[in-house]
């Protein structure tokens, strides 16, 4: 059998709370491993032999945790499929510590935005543009979930009702007032959603790209989640203040979540020995004189 059709006939049917973000990273994973295999994947394809090699080649090009994410994916549809066990080893992850842009880096992006020309879904891109990141900033919400935000469900002054979120918990978000009026700056345009994006799904991630270029604040071209370093940079300053602010402004159950992933170590500064111990050295060395 076909593993997309395994895939869309029998395992996705009977996951009915699996969410729309997994069931697509499902998808493009078997995607993925037929162009490997120059061919449509079965589910015999999917042997040790094949998927090492496969992770091997993945792995030359992207992370060790984005490596084990697609491992998980292949021996889960492999044992749903055959009831066996693909013994394939876990890569070890030593990852980096999460990146954040500054206030002043933020500014730089936000006066990017409003230079975009054209109009989205009626809106002129600039204010939509201004508007988005702006909210992202302050509620450091996920891109997708914003994008999911019916106008309904805003509340002009006051803030806006998010319902798709990750841990499938609707947040309200209180805005200030700058913020606010970001927002009615967009309007009056007749629109289901808050921020309607009507082009190809993806061309919103090259868009973004753009801004951050045009900005500066960015030399590493192609870098990735340029969305989620925001969604970082509003999470680090309210850790940098109270971690419990954090941790809700994330929606994380465990603040470990939330300082693995989410906390710039350079914005938010936790005290260490440097910072209280009595330094032995000084003024006792010609150095310090």
């Amino acid at each position: 059998m076909l593993l997309d059709r395994f895939l869309m006939e029998f395992y996705l049917p009977s996951r009915i709370e699996l969410s729309r973000d997994y069931a697509r990273f499902l998808s493009a994973v078997c995607a993925d491993f037929s162009a490997w295999l120059n061919r449509p994947a079965n589910i015999d394809d999917l042997t040790e032999a094949n998927v090492c090699r496969y992770l091997g080649q993945y792995r030359q090009r992207w992370s060790a945790s984005s490596t084990n994410n697609r491992r998980a994916a292949l021996r889960m549809l492999h044992n749903e499929a055959t009831g066996g066990h693909l013994q394939i080893r876990k890569l070890k992850c030593a990852p980096d510590p999460p990146v954040a842009w500054t206030i002043e880096e933020v500014a730089r992006l936000l006066e990017a935005s409003v230079a975009m020309h054209g109009r989205i879904a009626g809106v002129p891109a600039g204010r939509w543009w201004f508007s988005l990141l702006l909210t992202i900033y302050w509620t450091a919400c996920r891109i997708g979930s914003l994008l999911a935000v019916e106008s309904q469900h805003y509340r002009r002054g006051k803030g806006l009702l998010v319902r798709k979120q990750k841990n499938r918990i609707p947040q309200f978000h209180p805005l200030p007032l700058s913020c606010c009026e970001a927002i009615d700056a967009t309007w009056p345009t007749a629109r289901r959603l808050l921020w309607p994006w009507d082009q190809a799904p993806k061309k919103i991630f090259g868009h973004m790209r753009w801004i951050v270029e045009t900005s500066g604040i960015d030399d590493r071209p192609g870098g990735r989640m340029l969305f989620h370093r925001l969604r970082r940079t509003s999470i680090s300053y309210c850790a940098a203040v109270d971690p419990a602010i954090a941790q809700r402004t994330a929606g994380h159950a465990d603040y470990a979540t939330t300082l693995r992933s989410y906390v710039d170590p350079l914005i938010a500064h936790q005290r260490t020995a440097a910072d209280v111990l009595p330094d032995p050295l000084a003024k006792r060395f010609s150095i310090y004189q």
